[in-house]
């Protein structure tokens, strides 16, 4: 096992199985460790109900679970499937089940079954669509999601030997058609790196390591900075000293605004290289400004970087008022999680007009601080005919209603550039 890895006594692991030889050998693997960890195993199957076989190869993960006396989950695929980006849904549903049910059985790791070919065809994927540097290190072995530690122990090892590690145990895996339709992108990159001799493949190989290594640098530079010299307010507001942005790289200072305006807009994708260095070159030159970039305001005075959610953004996402039933939870704005232990809630804009009204019940001083353009990104919070603005009530009102409010993007700052399920 990894020696970056690391387990409590008696470990409980997830392990995602979809029959083929590489999840079936990664079975097989953990099933032997497992042993001597004395911990527990948990298969987790996704039945994606794509294919005619799909029921009858759920079966076969069943039978193979059942002979080696492995606890297996079949999680069935039974929302209405989108007529493009099918791929796209069905992983992010995938994960999304199976990290909820690791979330109940109380599981701390969940394995894939990524190999090094894998992780090739996604270099050589991301390569012919230009990625940034940061994107080119394709596949990470590591990486946390919430309580989640996300494992990817064969990123080392090519197929051919995860097949022979399922001969040599005498056990049959399933090989998925899908994998041979051209009109997949990784499809048609895995025929042509079929295609490559040894000599051009180890070239390739190296050619990654030695990206991952740089990036893992690069990464730490940015992770460090973020963490000595970005201030964050828990209202969805980014402060840094210009100073600190000055004395960086370019190619630095792309990667931390890259971080930074996905995680403050709520955005899944980071904005465009061009469109950062294009702001880098008004922040050299001007003193004060505002720019727009990724729905983000970026306000800077002699002194002070700020970025915050732009307020017409907020207002186009929610057109119309949000209702959050007692004990539901609640996405404002892609950016707060909203949850309510006591009572029903109605969340709305806040606008200039009911602003006016709701602003009497707050002190000055508390409000004066807050630019109205962050106010505005807010919700006001009707319980009953109580309103509530979250961050400006001195008493902390939402507690004692019972309602959490917690910014919640879907891309955390902390996350990987890199990382892609």
């Amino acid at each position: 096992m990894n020696s970056n890895f690391f387990f409590e006594e008696n470990p409980h692991i997830g392990l995602c199985v979809s029959g083929g030889p590489d999840s079936v050998a990664l079975m097989l693997l953990m099933k032997k460790w497992n042993e001597l960890s004395k911990g527990e195993i948990f298969v987790f199957h996704f039945n994606h109900n794509l294919r005619e076989e799909s029921k009858s190869e759920a079966a076969f993960i069943l039978d193979i679970c059942k002979n080696m006396k492995i606890e297996c989950n079949i999680i069935n695929w039974t929302s209405e499937k989108p007529k493009s980006g099918i791929l796209a849904a069905a992983r992010a549903s995938r994960y999304e089940s199976i990290i909820n049910l690791c979330k109940e059985k109380k599981i701390l790791h969940l394995m894939t079954a990524h190999h090094h070919d894998d992780r090739l065809e996604t270099f050589v994927m991301r390569s012919t669509r230009k990625f940034s540097s940061l994107g080119l290190s394709s596949i990470p072995q590591t990486h946390t999601h919430n309580h989640l530690q996300i494992l990817r122990p064969l990123l080392n090892f090519r197929k051919e030997r995860l097949v022979a590690t399922c001969k040599r145990f005498k056990v049959n895996w399933i090989n998925d058609p899908s994998n041979k339709d051209e009109r997949y992108e990784r499809t048609r990159i895995r025929n042509k790196l079929k295609n490559y001799d040894i000599r051009k493949l180890k070239d390739l190989s190296n050619e990654l390591k030695k990206i991952i290594l740089k990036n893992s640098k690069t990464e730490k530079k940015i992770c460090e900075f973020i963490s000595k010299s970005v201030r964050f307010y828990d209202y969805g507001l980014f402060e840094i000293k210009k100073k600190n942005i000055l004395n960086l790289s370019n190619d630095i200072s792309v990667e931390i605004f890259k971080k930074l305006l996905t995680t403050c807009s709520g955005k899944v994708f980071p904005p465009r290289k061009k469109s950062i260095l294009i702001f880098l070159k008004k922040f050299e030159k001007r003193r004060s400004f505002v720019h727009t970039l990724h729905s983000c305001y970026m306000s800077s005075d002699k002194r002070t970087l700020r970025i915050y959610r732009e307020p017409s953004k907020t207002r186009k996402n929610i057109i119309n008022k949000i209702f959050v039933k007692k004990g539901e939870k609640m996405i404002w704005d892609e950016r707060f999680k909203i949850y309510s232990k006591k009572n029903d809630l109605i969340c709305d804009v806040i606008t200039e007009k009911n602003w006016l009204e709701i602003k009497k019940k707050y002190n000055k001083e508390k409000y004066h601080k807050f630019s109205f353009s962050i106010i505005k990104t807010l919700p006001i919070i009707s319980i009953g005919k109580e309103k509530i603005i979250p961050f400006l009530s001195i008493n902390n009102e939402l507690k004692e209603y019972g309602v959490d409010f917690l910014f919640s993007p879907s891309i955390p700052v902390t996350k990987k550039n890199f990382f892609k399920y």
